[in-house]
Formats: C-alpha cells, structure tokens, sequence
C-alpha cells in the first residue's frame, strides 16, 4: 500500500493525508473516480485517474479484500497496513526515507532532502510543462489545476506555473548551445 500512496501523490498531485484518508467508499474503481473528503482547508473534490494509478488500485483492491475480508465495509481506510490498521503518514515516510537513503542513494541538494510532499510539486510541474509542449493556453487551464488540485486561491497553484517557465527556460538554454554546437561544426557550401 505504501508504494500506492506514493505513487498517488505523483501521479495525481494528491497531499499525503489524502489518500491516507480515503475510505473503501471514497474509491471509485468503476469510474476512475477519487473522493477526497478530509482535505486540508476542508474542501472536498472528485478527482478522476489515469490508467496506470486504476490498475494499481484494482490490484491493490483485489490482494487487500483477499486478505482483509472483513475490512470491506465502506466507512473502512481504504490503504491498510500488514495489521490490517489504517496506514499512516510516519509509516509512508519511513519507507520514502528509506528508499530516498538506501535504495536511490541521493543526497540533499542544499540544506534538504526530498520530502513526499515534492511528489506533489512534480505533478503540478509536469502537468504544465505537458500543456506547454502541446501547445495549450496554459493560463486558461489553470483554475482547472487549481480546482483538481484543492487549493483555495489560483494564486497558490500560479507558483507551479513560474517554476515550470524555468524549467522550459532552462531545457531551452541547453538546446541553444547543443544547436549552436552542431552550427558551428556544420561546413556550408560556399
């Protein structure tokens, strides 16, 4: 359950006390549906998911009720643990110190480790850097993120759009000098 709930976070921008407070009933696996009811600011929303988080979540389904029968019930934690009790946030962070430490073996850049919350931040990046590639008006889509992703005021999720300009910025600087590289080296006809 554990690597779910981080790949929710990633993959659907989720905070970690949200899919640590889904319910059985909260997951649509039907509909490809989220209710996110306990949030922080008290906002409840519907989130759709993709194919990939379905999957896993039906997976995750089927092996938790095999396990767990009698944890079924609808007003049940939806992410369990080995002791069939709710997950929680210290048990989720745990594991991601320990794959950040052991596993992955990176070091802090700066003063800080990456924390889970930063899997927030990457959806949120990633999905405008997406819009951007496409060609989308990305101020348009905005409030759309902003809605999806339970923040209170656009100008919390505006933060997302400045650090994905960077980002394309920067990628583009190195595509300049790569291009600049393969001019310089190109002999034209005279």
């Amino acid at each position: 359950g554990v690597e779910l709930v981080l790949f929710l976070c990633y993959a659907s921008g989720l905070r970690l006390s949200e899919p640590l407070s889904l319910r059985v009933r909260d997951v649509q696996l039907d509909r490809g549906l989220l209710f996110l009811a306990r949030t922080k600011f008290h906002k409840q929303r519907w989130i759709p998911y993709g194919a990939a988080a379905g999957g896993r979540l039906q997976e995750y389904w089927c092996c938790r009720a095999e396990r767990f029968p009698e944890r079924g019930h609808p007003e049940e934690p939806f992410f369990l643990n080995a002791s069939a009790q709710a997950l929680t946030k210290s048990a989720v962070g745990r594991v991601f110190r320990d794959t950040i430490d052991q596993r992955l073996k990176l070091s802090s850049r700066g003063t800080r480790t990456p924390r889970i919350h930063d899997l927030r931040h990457s959806f949120a990046v990633h999905r405008l850097h997406k819009w951007y590639s496409d060609g989308v008006d990305v101020q348009n889509k905005l409030p759309l993120l902003s809605a999806y992703m339970g923040h209170v005021h656009i100008r919390h999720t505006e933060v997302y759009l400045h650090l994905a300009e960077d980002i394309l910025r920067q990628a583009g600087r190195g595509f300049e000098k790569s291009f600049q590289i393969a001019v310089d080296e190109t002999t034209f006809p005279q």
